[in-house]
């Protein structure tokens, strides 16, 4: 019997299994399933690479516009009268929707996961329709388990204080999680896992690169060849007139020739130096490969996948941001819309509207100048038109 077995026998009660899988597991520093609190604290706060590419998806997929729908005989209206708007508009009282919708997709880049709690009209959750939504820290949740798996509730420990949370209270969304760990924890697969080494090589690339620079200091010596020694004075005016002739912008990285007989000592970057340095490429690269996300958008014009930088933006989108954005909306609607759907006697629903996107929409145009064309040489009609393309979009 293995470790994961007796530690799942330990844990077993005849209702309940509460796992703490953020410590029991062995996720630390040195394991290579490096845990939260390290993606967190380690990646996000610390690496020039991948908080520009976790800020990337989260910006550009808060910046969509929500709106409430009512259904009506199989029809979508937009409703603005219903109560669900003020959420949208503030959904606590410290962020706007969009500062809320950037929390979550920060915490569920960077650990899989993203997690909300509703709190109804009278500050408990679970009660009724949710007034308020804010985001909890994915490093402070553990999520209790039954017999079979399912989560039935949330510890939520923050400065040493423990809450429990219903399972109904929280909107939990999460990357499918097919590992042993990812069933017994009921947490989602964070994509750092699959790129632990890349981001920490990358922390480790700077750190090098930066305690290269500091500690360079000057680019070589000059020694005099001969056999004269030269006294704290006459060395003193010599570095001062040396130093005149190089200091500046314009002289940086120069060496310049004196009349005596001199000899120069290079101290510059070993080829061990500099491979440090262009490390720094494929480490992003790989990153950015774990996120779908076209490295030429972070500084890497060597990196010749996209013509330009509008197709690259287009995959943004397509590949990373919507996805994001049908999951957030799934989510929505099956937990707190469905309470607004009772409480005010409709059918209710979110959606996210990308219409404002320029990039999505170049295709499409193209797409619509070519049926027009069609239409007006009369190859097809109009029914077919609207079919080969949805003008209602």
């Amino acid at each position: 019997m293995n470790l994961i077995q007796k530690a799942i026998q330990f844990f077993q009660t005849d209702t309940n299994r509460k796992i703490n899988w953020n410590e029991f597991f062995g996720f630390d520093k040195d394991n290579p399933t490096a845990n939260f609190t390290e993606f967190i604290n380690q990646g996000y706060s610390r690496s020039p690479d991948l908080k520009p590419i976790v800020d990337k998806i989260a910006n550009t997929t808060s910046s969509v516009k929500w709106c409430v729908y009512e259904e009506r005989n199989g029809e979508l209206i937009k409703d603005e009268s219903s109560k669900l708007n003020d959420l949208l508009y503030s959904p606590n009282p410290n962020q706007t929707w969009n500062e809320f919708q950037f929390g979550l997709v920060v915490n569920l880049a960077l650990t899989g996961n993203a997690l909300a709690r509703g709190i109804d009209s009278i500050g408990l959750g679970a009660e009724g329709a949710f007034r308020q939504l804010e985001v909890l820290y994915t490093q402070g949740i553990t999520p209790n388990l039954d017999s079979n798996y399912n989560i039935i509730s949330y510890n939520y420990v923050i400065d040493r204080i423990d809450t429990t949370y219903s399972a109904e209270e929280i909107i939990h969304m999460k990357y499918f999680n097919p590992t042993e760990k990812g069933l017994m924890s009921g947490m989602g697969l964070s994509p750092l896992q699959s790129a632990v080494y890349p981001y920490r090589t990358s922390l480790n690339q700077w750190e090098a690169s930066s305690n290269l620079l500091k500690n360079k200091g000057a680019i070589g010596f000059i020694s005099n060849e001969s056999d004269d020694v030269l006294d704290d004075q006459e060395l003193d005016s010599a570095q001062k007139a040396f130093d005149s002739k190089i200091g500046g912008a314009s002289n940086f990285g120069k060496s310049i020739i004196t009349p005596s007989k001199m000899k120069y000592n290079p101290m510059g970057m070993t080829a061990a130096d500099m491979q440090i340095i262009e490390m720094g490429v494929k480490t992003l690269r790989a990153i950015c490969n774990v996120y779908g996300i076209d490295s030429s958008l972070f500084n890497d014009p060597a990196n010749k996948t996209f013509n330009n930088r509008r197709e690259a933006e287009k995959a943004l989108w397509t590949n990373v941001n919507i996805p994001i954005l049908r999951m957030m909306e799934a989510s929505y609607n099956r937990s707190f819309v469905e309470s607004y759907s009772k409480e005010e006697g409709k059918n209710l629903c979110l959606k996210f509207d990308v219409s404002d996107v320029e990039v999505l929409h170049e295709d499409k145009d193209k797409k619509v100048d070519r049926v027009i064309k069609l239409l007006e040489s009369g190859v097809i009609t109009i029914e077919q038109a609207q079919e080969m393309v949805d003008i209602t979009d």
